[in-house]
């Protein structure tokens, strides 16, 4: 008997093992995942947004993605709001992301916070989280930080004594948002602001520009996607970035890669990357149960500093070595 119950006990052993080794092999269910972007797949930031997204979710998600048109069609946004809910309610996903404050505003508040139990996290958002109400029972996320000060000591870095800076971005959805974030988290640094310009067209932009280069010693550029040319054909926003950097004719600066990378002078960069890898985490936890509660509503803390070496070259600035240590170096594309 004694042979038997260990002939057994192997038996059952082995049989635990190969069991195991099977269940290791095959592939892990996929959780489904709907991510609504505020912007088109056409964006430079998108495509930043959506490799990560890949990089942090692909392997255990499907991601099915849904695009809001905030700068080239704002007048459809309650209909791609709409829309985007509609998909939601097909594919009943296991989570939700909403990049950017266009997709809190028009889709997370009024279709999904306290609304559903699906949970929902959050990034790109530059209001102020209580403006949406979050955290909420099903949403929490990543408030992007602007790092304000940082870029205005890297133009003084480079360019010498800076005091007055003028802003300038395209007249969207966006242009109230960082109004508001600079006067809320930069009350001092915003004393010193002596404009906030928001052309409509190319030409605005540029003449607007040169006004200002005996206003402000620098200049603050955000976004200048969505501005139409004398004929009414949309430009590119790096060519428009490119015509006002040229306009005027001063150091620049923005936090915001691909304006740099435009040609703007330089900056310290929010790292959108580092929000959607800690939206994507957080994502991951809520969904594998981690509550709502022990996911608090957090922050970006990474910059990244950026100089445009061809600007650098154009403008005759010629900084200490060691301020170009430690920064990424591009070129105007």
């Amino acid at each position: 008997m004694a042979i038997l119950r260990r002939v057994g006990f192997f038996l059952l052993l082995n049989c635990l093992l190969w069991t195991g080794a099977a269940s290791c092999q095959s592939p892990p269910d996929k959780f489904k995942v709907l991510v609504v972007l505020s912007y088109g797949a056409e964006f430079p930031w998108t495509h930043k947004i959506l490799s990560e997204l890949e990089q942090t979710l692909g392997s255990s998600c499907d991601l099915h993605y849904f695009y809001l048109h905030t700068i080239t069609a704002p007048e459809l946004l309650q209909t791609e709001a709409a829309e985007a809910f509609a998909l939601y309610r097909r594919l009943q996903p296991d989570g939700v992301i909403a990049v950017d404050d266009s997709a809190q505003a028009n889709f997370v508040v009024p279709y999904l916070k306290n609304r559903v139990a699906t949970p929902v996290m959050f990034c790109g958002v530059n209001e102020a989280p209580d403006f949406y109400g979050y955290p909420a029972t099903n949403v929490s996320g990543v408030h992007s930080q602007l790092f304000l000060e940082e870029s205005l000591a890297l133009s003084r870095q480079l360019a010498g004594s800076l005091n007055s800076f003028a802003v300038m971005t395209a007249d969207n959805p966006l242009a109230d948002l960082f109004y508001a974030q600079i006067v809320r988290e930069h009350p001092e640094v915003a004393k010193h602001m002596v404009a906030f310009e928001t052309p409509l067209t190319l030409s605005e932009a540029v003449s607007t520009a040169k006004d200002l280069h005996n206003r402000a010693d620098v200049l603050f550029l955000i976004s200048l996607s969505g501005l139409n040319d004398e004929n009414g054909h949309q430009v590119k926003g790096s060519d428009a970035i490119a015509a006002a950097v040229d306009a005027f004719d001063k150091p620049t600066f923005s936090v915001f890669s691909f304006i740099i990378e435009a040609g703007a002078l330089s900056g310290v960069v929010s790292n959108i990357e580092e929000e959607v890898r800690q939206a994507g985490d957080m994502l991951l936890k809520a969904m594998r149960g981690v509550p709502l509660d022990q996911l608090p509503v957090t922050q970006n803390y990474r910059g990244s500093r950026m100089i445009n070496v061809s600007t650098l070259k154009k403008l005759g600035i010629q900084p200490d070595p060691l301020v170009l240590r430690g920064a990424q170096l591009v070129r105007t594309q």
